[in-house]
């Protein structure tokens, strides 16, 4: 499967890639919104992984802009620090597919993953 993670920490992006190289998942990261937004519309990906909290924009605002600009039905899980009941149900509600807490659980990660 090949991944687009929006992820600005460093240490957490490289988590993330370790855990899906392990097994077998393609993962390019960006550490912007814009970046992010740029190599979906330009690149075939088959799941988003988006951080809630990144320098340029929201996850909110790039989740909404995935929806306006991606002509195909793209899974998107949010992996974020953001824990409230309210946080979880805006991006569900925005079209968010799935929802983690950081930090990334690895089999739990892998196997929502694959759920979608």
């Amino acid at each position: 499967m090949h991944i687009a993670l929006l992820e600005d920490e460093q240490v957490q992006a490289q988590h993330i890639r370790a855990i899906l190289s392990e097994r077998e998942h393609n993962c390019d990261s960006f550490s912007t919104g814009q970046s992010f937004l740029s190599a979906i519309l330009h690149r075939s990906y088959d799941l988003l992984i988006l951080d809630w909290q990144i320098p340029d924009m929201t996850g909110i605002d790039v989740l909404n802009s995935v929806r306006a600009q991606v002509n195909w039905p793209i899974p998107v899980i949010f992996l974020t620090q953001r824990d409230s009941e309210a946080d979880i149900v805006r991006a569900l509600d925005a079209g968010a597919d799935d929802y983690l807490i950081k930090p990334a659980r690895p089999a739990e990660l892998v196997a929502r993953i694959s759920a979608l």
